[in-house]
């Protein structure tokens, strides 16, 4: 025989005025306003006021993004191909032959290589994947989004 205990919220745990969870790190204010918080890898806590819970949960996510790689500074002047291979030497390590093959292989490098990192655009990424679409399974397309950082 199960016993379920039905446990009750504190009122703490409702993070908006109408008792709706926000996500993490984000609660409603009694002005309205959704307060955003985290704490960055060295332990300092970081909060930020917005109209909107989307634009608190943004803020979170680059922040968190930002925290997390801000010791990778990329140059403007640094092309895809010198960035590709800085990030393999240094960033991403030991890969298996097929995955390094499969990086260098997927289209990004052939189609945007040499441009200067600064000027890639959404656009670039989208000709990238229509030329995809013709020769890779859509698993494959959706992991080079993955790999590459780009928003769906």
């Amino acid at each position: 025989m199960f016993f379920f205990a039905i446990v009750e919220r504190s009122s703490s745990w409702k993070n908006n005025l109408k008792g709706k969870d926000c996500g993490k790190g984000i609660h409603q204010r009694k002005d309205g306003l959704y307060s955003a918080r985290f704490v960055d890898k060295t332990g300092k806590p970081h909060e930020k006021h917005f109209q909107t819970v989307p634009e608190a949960r943004n803020w979170i996510e680059e922040a968190n993004y930002a925290d997390k790689h801000e010791d990778v500074f990329v140059a403007t002047s640094t092309t895809v191909d010198e960035w590709f291979n800085f990030w393999i030497e240094n960033i991403v390590g030991d890969l298996a032959p097929n995955t390094l093959r499969n990086y260098r292989e997927r289209c990004i490098q052939p189609v945007m290589g040499i441009m200067l990192i600064s000027n890639i655009k959404p656009m670039h990424y989208k000709k990238v994947f229509i030329q995809m679409d013709a020769d890779y399974a859509g698993s494959t397309i959706r992991q080079t989004y993955i790999t590459n950082g780009v928003s769906t």
